[in-house]
C-alpha cells in the first residue's frame, strides 16, 4: 500500500520537516476538521492525508479527520513532535462540554427494510442518518468505494462512521 509519504524528496535542502502520523481511533482529533485542529500557529502545515488507500493533497480547511487516517504534517521538527502529541492525545481529555465522539459501526440491513432496493442518493444516507457510509459488507462481498448509485440490500452490513450520537441512533434502529 502506498502512502503519502512516498512521494517525498529523500533529502530537502530547507529548514523544513516531515511527519507521517496515525490518527489513532481515540483520538481526539477524529472527527475534527483541518481548521478545528490547533496545528497553524504552530506553523503546521497539513499537505495530505492517506484514508484507505487514497491520497487526498492539499485537503481544505473542511476536511473531516477519520480514526486511522494517515496525515502528512510540515513544518519544523519541534512544531511536528508538539503536534504529533496532540493530535493523538486521548479522547478523555477534550474539553468537558464536548462529550460526542466520532466512532465507527456496523449496521446490519434487514430483509424487509423500507431502504432496501434503495440507491444511497436516493436515500439521502448521510442527511437522513448524520453518518457516513464507508463500506458494504455484502456476503463475501466487501465494496468500499462507495457510489450514489449503489442499492442497498437486505441483509447488508453497512459500515458506518460519524459521531457517537448518531450512531447510537442509528443503531437504536437496527436492523435498519
Amino acid at each position: 500500500m502506498t502512502y503519502a509519504i512516498d512521494f517525498l524528496p529523500e533529502s530537502v535542502d530547507w529548514p523544513v520537516s516531515f511527519l507521517e502520523l496515525r490518527i489513532r481511533p481515540d483520538a481526539s482529533a477524529a472527527g475534527q476538521t483541518i481548521r478545528e485542529l490547533p496545528l497553524s500557529a504552530s506553523g503546521i502545515s497539513v499537505l495530505a492525508v492517506s484514508r484507505g488507500g487514497r491520497i487526498f493533497y492539499e485537503p481544505k480547511p473542511d476536511f473531516r479527520i477519520f480514526p486511522a487516517d494517515r496525515l502528512l504534517l510540515m513544518g519544523n521538527p519541534e512544531g511536528l513532535k508538539e503536534a504529533e502529541s496532540m493530535l493523538n492525545q486521548l479522547e478523555a481529555q477534550r474539553d468537558a462540554k464536548d462529550t460526542d465522539r466520532f466512532e465507527i459501526a456496523e449496521i446490519k440491513v434487514s430483509q424487509n427494510s423500507e431502504i432496501s432496493g434503495k440507491s444511497l442518493a436516493e436515500l439521502h444516507f448521510r442527511q437522513k442518518f448524520g453518518a457516513n457510509l464507508v463500506g458494504i459488507r455484502r456476503g463475501q462481498d466487501q465494496i468500499t468505494t462507495i457510489n450514489p448509485a449503489e442499492h442497498l440490500q437486505g441483509e447488508d452490513c453497512l459500515i458506518v462512521i460519524g459521531m457517537s450520537s448518531a450512531i447510537k441512533e442509528l443503531k437504536s434502529l437496527e436492523p435498519v
